[in-house]
């Protein structure tokens, strides 16, 4: 069997998410698989010891410091964070040197959570040297590019020269500037990805969309569980979700981003963080079993307001200041207190869908245009507003809606769709093929366009294209629709 190795560096503050990622990994990580530790302070490596995990190689910072002169300059004029992400290239560089059976390493962040296995990661990676992964920021959040286009949570080098040509060039660059702050196109050791496809030969970037869920990305997505209880992401199997910038106020309450910009849904709260929040509960009863009195990485409160996302234990007792907001149940433990802006939104989307359906379209027409006053920058509610208009025949004035959605968020998939759908509808096969392929360009895994675009290939007798588009969503996930589409395409073309 094929033997994983990973590697992930942290200190006392991340510990128990660390914890929680290697747990997440022991469940998910289906062949036998090694995990090197870069301790980033001397009481993590103490508590790993203790601890015994199975599987892990601890190595102490000083190690990979030691009389890398280039590195230690660098650590001087840096802050700690600053300094953490200068020495990601350098960890991962050293830990390939020294550790020759190594043949693909792959750099997790210790705030990852997986959910299914890593598979997807490995597969995509094929023969090429490198793999990274995108931010796939939404349309609202596109200007978000400008701090980078991937996202340096997940990376995978194979050891050989294109591997280590990759990984010198970036430690160099990370040693030489490395601050957080965005200057002449740089920022932090993120920004130096942007061109490694067009620089580097053998750089793969990752597709599945199930591997690189974040905060940043997950509004445009659809949660669900099947049958099993697998996670899934718009009907993939979710494979890790980056728990960027979440806060640990106490053991008992979870702030899931700080950053209020992004929005949580309750399928995102009882599907992806619960679990996570459960894994985290019991890695600090594994850590205090060491150390009784162990608070690492929780007490951060500063800025915290009524505008976060709070997931509370449900027998603890509420800060008046949660009181506010409005009080969820989630499975299990755990309540959820979510700010009234963000229900107000959902229950907006909730009333128009429930009019819709009722087929009361003019009432759900009005209430669309009503919400949008309220919620002007919510790209889902304009596309509903231009599919209700679609409904009731107003086609130019849909079209005219999803042009203006296309020209404020262009990397909103949906809106291509539509606007494919509509031109389809009035006989212009060209304009609607151009939409649909457009959708494609933006976000290749777009169900509702590779159908639409597919099915539309069919009746243009291009079977070949047609082909080429299902085969590549099959790839990733059965799907019984997509699956019976591409046999009528087989027989069609026979």
């Amino acid at each position: 069997m094929i033997k994983r190795y990973y590697c992930t560096y942290f200190d006392r503050n991340y510990l128990i998410k660390a914890l929680a990622l290697i747990e997440s990994l022991r469940k998910c990580e289906q062949n036998d698989f090694h995990l090197f530790i870069v301790c980033m302070d001397e009481i993590t490596r103490v508590i790993l010891k203790r601890l015994d995990i199975p599987n892990l190689t601890l190595i102490p910072m000083h190690e990979i410091e030691q009389r890398d002169f280039p590195l230690l300059a660098a650590k001087r004029n840096r802050s700690m964070v600053e300094y953490y992400w200068t020495t990601t290239p350098t960890i991962i560089l050293r830990i390939l040197e020294r550790y020759p059976q190594v043949d693909i390493l792959t750099y997790i962040d210790a705030d990852l959570f997986f959910f299914s296995s890593p598979e997807p990661i490995y597969k995509e990676l094929g023969n090429n040297s490198v793999l990274i992964h995108e931010h796939r920021f939404p349309a609202r959040l596109a200007h978000l590019e400008q701090f980078g286009r991937y996202n340096v949570g997940v990376l995978s080098f194979r050891n050989d020269r294109r591997g280590f040509d990759v990984l010198r060039w970036w430690r160099d660059r990370c040693n030489e500037w490395c601050y957080n702050r965005p200057e002449n196109g740089k920022f932090g050791d993120q920004l130096y990805l942007n061109d490694w496809p067009e620089r580097f030969d053998g750089v793969s970037i990752l597709k599945n969309i199930g591997a690189g869920v974040a905060p940043w990305n997950h509004e445009q997505y659809g949660f669900d569980q099947n049958a099993s209880g697998s996670v899934l992401v718009n009907n993939i199997p979710l494979v890790f979700y980056h728990f960027h910038a979440l806060v640990l106020p106490t053991p008992e309450i979870i702030v899931p981003i700080k950053h209020v910009i992004y929005s949580f849904t309750k399928d995102i709260l009882s599907l992806c963080v619960v679990p996570y929040a459960e894994s985290l509960s019991n890695a600090l009863k594994l850590v205090r079993s060491i150390i009784p009195n162990f608070s690492f990485g929780y007490g951060e409160t500063e800025g915290l307001t009524i505008d976060h996302t709070f997931v509370v234990k449900k027998d603890f007792v509420v800060p008046d200041e949660l009181i506010a907001n409005s009080l969820s149940h989630l499975e299990g433990d755990w309540n959820y207190y979510i700010p009234t802006g963000t229900y107000a939104l959902d229950d907006s989307v909730r009333k128009i869908f429930g009019l819709s359906s009722a087929g009361h379209i003019d009432e759900a027409h009005l209430a669309a245009i009503e919400a949008i006053n309220h919620f002007p920058d919510s790209p889902d509610l304009i596309n509903l507003l231009s599919t209700l208009k679609f409904q009731m025949g107003k086609f130019e004035e849909a079209k005219s809606v999803l042009t203006g959605l296309i020209s404020r968020f262009p990397r909103y998939s949906e809106a291509y769709t539509n606007l494919g759908v509509i031109f389809w509808q009035e006989g212009n096969q060209k304009s609607a093929l151009k939409y649909f392929n457009e959708a494609l360009n933006v976000d290749p895994y777009n169900r509702d366009a590779i159908l639409n675009c597919s099915e539309l290939l069919m009746t243009l007798k291009r079977f070949e294209e047609a082909k080429n588009i299902l085969k590549s969503y099959l790839q990733l996930r059965y799907d019984e629709e997509i699956s019976s589409l591409l046999e009528e395409v087989n027989k069609e073309s026979a």
